[in-house]
């Protein structure tokens, strides 16, 4: 083997490996996204269940009571605040964009190796 053409071999073997590792990577990030998504989907329904129980018993302690408005929306808004948590994943980039950026690099690593090695020698 030519030493001048050993260095553009051993570029070709570490592509094929990245390769390798972003098809690996992608099925892993969309099984990750699929438990994820399920996750929320279960909690979502849990929710709508808790808010319909919720409702339900509002509208009978409405009933019940008609005074003391103030005192009910007071509790309510402070609820509500507590309830919100930020999403500090989704701040960040998710690991698909990641994955598309290193296939990205990939390919226009592969074209550069296309062009500049006729494969016939080896």
């Amino acid at each position: 083997m030519h030493h001048r053409n050993s260095n553009k071999v051993t570029l070709c073997y570490i592509l094929s490996f990245k390769l390798d590792l972003y098809e690996n990577g992608m099925e892993e990030g969309k099984k990750q996204e699929k438990e994820e998504k399920d996750k929320e989907e279960a909690e979502k329904k849990k929710k709508k269940r808790r808010t319909r129980r919720r409702r339900r018993r509002r509208k009978r302690r409405r009933r019940r009571r008609r005074g003391s408005r103030r005192r009910k929306s007071r509790t309510s808004s402070s609820k509500s605040s507590s309830g919100k948590k930020i999403n500090y994943a989704m701040l960040s980039f998710s690991a698909t964009t990641k994955l598309q950026y290193l296939k990205l690099s990939i390919s226009a690593s592969w074209a550069y190796v296309l062009q500049h090695v006729t494969l016939s020698q080896y």
